[in-house]
C-alpha cells in the first residue's frame, strides 16, 4: 500500500529531470538502512518485503511514486548535458542537451540548474592498477554490470575483486557462493552491517558488538 499525503509535487509544471541512464544495475544492490528510511514522507510504503530491501523492491516503489504522482512527464532519459552557460542579462541558464541515442542537440533554458549526477554515472577503472587494461579475462565495473553475466556464466570462474567499498559489500556475497575461487584485494578495511537475509530481528548485546567490530566487555 502506498500512502499518499498530497499531490503538491504535480503542481510544479516547469521542472525537468535529465538523466543519462534510466536505471543503474549493480549486482546484489540493497539498502543498508531500514527499508522504511527509503520512502518519501509524502508517499509512505507499508509493503517492504524485507528489513533491508533489494534494489528491485526499491525500484518498484519509486515507479509507484512516479505513477501515483504523474511524474514521468518531468523526466528525460538517455540525455547528456553538453554545455551550460549562465546569462546574467536574462537571469537564466542556457543548456545544450544531447540525445545519447540519436546525437541530436536540443537547447533549453532554466532559472535554476541543479547538478545531481551521482558518482556511478561518472565511473572509471582505477588508473593506478598496472596491467589492468591488458588483462585478458573479462573486465567489469560494478556501475555497468551486464544483464547477461550471472551465476550460470561465472560459476566456474576465478574472480578478483578490487576494493572493499559499498559495491564490493554487495557484489562479493552475491558472487562468492557460485564462483570457483574469489580473491578480494582490500586497501582500507571497512565495517558493515549484514545485508543478505537480514530480517531486522534484534540480537543480544554480545552478538551485536561482534558485528560492529566492538566485541569487548564494555558493550
Amino acid at each position: 500500500m502506498l500512502t499518499e499525503h498530497s499531490r503538491t509535487a504535480t503542481q510544479v509544471c516547469s521542472v525537468v529531470a535529465i538523466e543519462l541512464v534510466p536505471r543503474l544495475k549493480i549486482l546484489g544492490c540493497a539498502c543498508d538502512v531500514p527499508s522504511h528510511a527509503y520512502t518519501y514522507a509524502f508517499a509512505l510504503n507499508a509493503d517492504w518485503p524485507q528489513f533491508l530491501s533489494g534494489s528491485d523492491d526499491i525500484f518498484r516503489y519509486l515507479l509507484r511514486v512516479v505513477n501515483c504522482f504523474g511524474l514521468r512527464r518531468f523526466m528525460r532519459f538517455n540525455s547528456v548535458i553538453e554545455r551550460r552557460e549562465w546569462n546574467d542579462d536574462e537571469g537564466q541558464w542556457h543548456v545544450d542537451i544531447r540525445d545519447a541515442l540519436t546525437g541530436e542537440i536540443a537547447h533549453d533554458t532554466c532559472h535554476i540548474l541543479i547538478g545531481a549526477n551521482g558518482l556511478l554515472n561518472s565511473w572509471k577503472y582505477p588508473a593506478e592498477v598496472e596491467g589492468l587494461q591488458s588483462f585478458k579475462g573479462r573486465l567489469l565495473h560494478t556501475a555497468r554490470w551486464p544483464d547477461n553475466y550471472g551465476p550460470e556464466q561465472w560459476k566456474n570462474e576465478r574472480v578478483a575483486v578490487l576494493g572493499s567499498g559499498a559495491s564490493a559489500i554487495q557484489v562479493v556475497p552475491t558472487m562468492q557462493p557460485h564462483v570457483k575461487h574469489m580473491d578480494v584485494f582490500v586497501r582500507t578495511p571497512v565495517w558493515f552491517a549484514q545485508l543478505a537475509g537480514h530480517s531486522g530481528v534484534n540480537r543480544d548485546c554480545k552478538t551485536s558488538c561482534i558485528v560492529a567490530g566492538l566485541a569487548n566487555s564494555t558493550c
